[in-house]
């Protein structure tokens, strides 16, 4: 095997292992974001101060 092919192949699967850490990051941050809405539901008044 050349060492080229295998360079090319080192970097597809980084890009693939990049890829599927972007996207179970993605579903963790709607996982966190669902249930955050489920035990904070909003509540009509004064937004909270962020800061």
């Amino acid at each position: 095997m050349l060492p080229h092919s295998d360079l090319i192949l080192a970097l597809h699967r980084s890009r693939e292992a990049d890829l599927i850490r972007a996207a179970r990051a993605d579903s963790v941050a709607t996982r966190i974001r669902r249930q955050a809405a489920r035990w904070h539901p909003r509540r009509s008044g004064p937004a909270p101060m962020r800061g």
